[in-house]
């Protein structure tokens, strides 16, 4: 299955609205011919926005938007101008945009005076509330949690990972760091067929082919040695039949094509998809692989970029695992301050032929804990072994 990209999501909208003339003069703004076919009109659009995003900084980005939402009083009915707005998604700033075309959308009238506001940042997306209020809410939700056994939400099959970075919770960034070829790609996979136990997962794979990565999730969950799969001595009917069927049985598991994607359609389908299968887990493989608009250093661009995909964490309320090139310290070679936004940092590594998980941060939980996994590269395939104690750590040589 395949996250619609904005492209396709723009085709959408434009096919299932219903022309009226008074739109032609929309689209005429928009630099679009009236006159084209349907699906040509939102290539031209897709097209169209992509440029403005690629040449213009984030802040230009919100005026445009603004300047093109202006005057929509009067073209558009108050329940499409959240579509419209939609399409802007790839641009501005998800929550804020969203905010703006619901305002819209409750008071038609005021249209002019809203988009005022929000060219000048006279927006009311923060509003304070006081602890007192907050005590009745936050203990319900915590009632609601011990109900479900989720006040430290369970990854399935990984217990020992678990309590040491006190769970997947939904709100919260994991740094997972590894050098290149050591298999973070193949640990998440494996996190990613645990998780689907309970929860939707999106798996965001902008370094292999569909066919390389669904190999690999098969091989993993089968457990299939690649020379084995490679020459097809494996029980393809086990795999067709049983094996499928329990995929097929559990949560989605949503892979894309291996394109590298810009920050922007990353939020934005992590937003569509949570809105049809409200997501338990988001993997985004990998870090230098993100397109950013950003007129910076690669480092500052990945910072950046961490930092608003935490936000889409928080407001989507997924648990998000972004995988990172490491360097020889353990540390996230293009950008060693994208740890700050993140609640937990993993460092997967080798030593002396074993393989270890190690929690270089955990914010919710005890830093420098050492978990030793049972790791097959042939098979794809990584299991939880045992914790390290520091002393056995010290007496192994194992980094602390």
């Amino acid at each position: 299955m395949h996250p619609r990209n904005w492209e396709s999501f723009l085709n959408q909208i434009v096919i299932d609205t219903v022309y009226m003339p008074t739109r032609a003069e929309l689209y005429k703004r928009l630099g679009v011919d009236w006159q084209a076919w349907p699906e040509c009109r939102a290539k031209d659009i897709a097209k169209r926005f992509e440029r403005r995003a690629a040449e213009k900084s984030p802040s230009a980005a919100r005026v445009s938007v603004a300047s093109d939402l202006e005057g929509l009083e009067g073209l558009l009915m108050p329940e499409e101008t959240f579509q419209i707005q939609a399409m802007y998604q790839d641009m501005a700033s998800f929550g804020r945009g969203q905010q703006l075309a619901q305002k819209i959308m409750a008071s038609p009238g005021d249209a002019q005076q809203l988009v005022s506001d929000f060219n000048q940042n006279r927006v009311s997306s923060v509003k304070p509330t006081s602890l007192y209020e907050n005590i009745g809410p936050t203990l319900k939700i915590l009632e609601e949690e011990i109900d479900r056994g989720e006040v430290v939400k369970p990854l399935f099959g990984w217990p020992l990972l678990t309590e040491m970075i006190s769970g997947i919770n939904p709100g919260r960034v994991t740094i997972l760091v590894a050098g290149t070829g050591v298999g973070k790609t193949n640990l998440t996979i494996n996190f990613a067929l645990a998780a689907i136990e309970k929860d939707p997962v999106l798996f965001f794979n902008m370094e292999m082919t569909m066919k390389d990565i669904v190999s690999r999730f098969i091989r993993s969950g089968a457990k299939i040695r690649a020379k084995e799969w490679n020459e097809g001595k494996f029980d393809y009917a086990y795999v067709v039949g049983a094996w499928a069927t329990s995929i097929e049985n559990k949560k989605p598991l949503l892979i894309t094509d291996g394109r590298a994607l810009t920050l922007s359609e990353i939020v934005s389908t992590t937003y569509l998809e949570n809105d049809k299968h409200n997501l338990g887990l988001v993997v985004v493989d990998y870090d230098q692989k993100i397109r950013t608009t950003y007129k910076a250093e690669e480092w500052q661009a990945l910072q950046k970029a961490v930092e608003e995909l935490e936000e889409c964490a928080k407001a989507t309320n997924t648990h998000m695992i972004i995988l990172a090139q490491g360097d020889e310290k353990g540390d996230p070679k293009a950008s060693k301050r994208i740890k700050q936004s993140a609640s937990t940092v993993l460092n997967f590594y080798e030593e002396n032929s074993e393989f270890y998980i190690k929690g270089i941060k955990t914010r919710h939980s005890k830093n420098s804990q050492v978990l030793r996994v049972k790791y097959e590269p042939s098979k794809s395939l990584v299991v939880e072994d045992r914790m390290i104690d520091p002393e056995e750590q010290k007496k192994w040589g194992v980094p602390i």
